[in-house]
């Protein structure tokens, strides 16, 4: 375990990242819909989060997981053989030297393409197509995008510093560099600032929509519930629908 433990601490980042960020959101979203729409129950909230986690959140964050603990091996090796002392060979070398240098890209396009998925996973669930054809759909996607995009940057600043004594032991003393660390702090700032601008108007937008159409909903839906044509249950789990 302890010959793995720098391979294992990169790759798990990228599952407490987004479970920790799910539970918050999660928790913040059963909150909401309480006090505003009278959601129901909160072990019933419970149910739908473990599902949710089981059927699409752990399998793919998992998947990616297991990728990274493989991709990162040759890292894992070439730290091992310097903290013991021995010499590496170049071609080692260069493949941990890759696994350094191809993290950030590697969770970028991991997070995004996980986000992006889960998305139209949920969008075929609920309507049985991805709605790829319509605007609501697209904006989902750029939704996933975005924060897909969010979660990634965290990601790589925590794996930057989990990887400072291994930059160390290969000798990257460029990355030590005062003004190179500001410049890339500061760009790494403004791209989060900018992906979380567009998750948050796209988060807004869309509950925004959905109380919209739910108003403009509740009328048909009270007219059939008092014509016996559907019943409560099912007038509150097709505006529920709405609020997802």
């Amino acid at each position: 375990m302890r010959k793995n433990i720098l391979r294992i601490k990169l790759a798990f980042t990228i599952i407490w990242v987004n479970v920790v960020y799910l539970i918050v959101t999660f928790s913040i979203e059963y909150i909401n819909r309480s006090l505003f729409y009278n959601y129901g129950s909160f072990g019933n909230y419970i149910d739908f989060i473990l599902f949710l986690f089981a059927t699409k959140v752990m399998p793919l964050t998992v998947i990616y997981f297991i990728i990274l603990f493989v991709v990162l091996k040759p890292l894992q090796a070439a730290t091992n053989q310097l903290r013991s002392g021995r010499e590496l060979d170049e071609q080692l070398r260069q493949k941990a030297l890759k696994n350094i240098l191809h993290m950030s890209r590697t969770l970028i396009i991991a997070n995004i393409s996980g986000y992006v998925i889960g998305v139209i996973l949920r969008l075929y669930t609920e309507y049985g197509y991805p709605q790829l054809d319509s605007y609501e759909g697209w904006i989902q996607i750029l939704y996933g995008f975005a924060l897909g995009a969010t979660l990634s940057l965290i990601q790589i600043s925590i794996n930057n510093l989990l990887l400072i004594d291994s930059k160390r032991l290969f000798k990257l003393h460029y990355l030590e560099k005062k003004n190179n660390i500001e410049n890339v702090f500061g760009i790494r700032i403004f791209w989060v600032g900018l992906f979380l601008i567009i998750y948050v108007s796209l988060y807004i937008y869309d509950n925004m929509r959905n109380s919209y159409e739910q108003e403009i909903k509740y009328p048909a839906l009270l007219e059939s519930v008092v014509k016996k044509e559907i019943t409560i249950e099912q007038a509150e789990g097709l505006c529920g629908k709405q609020h997802r």
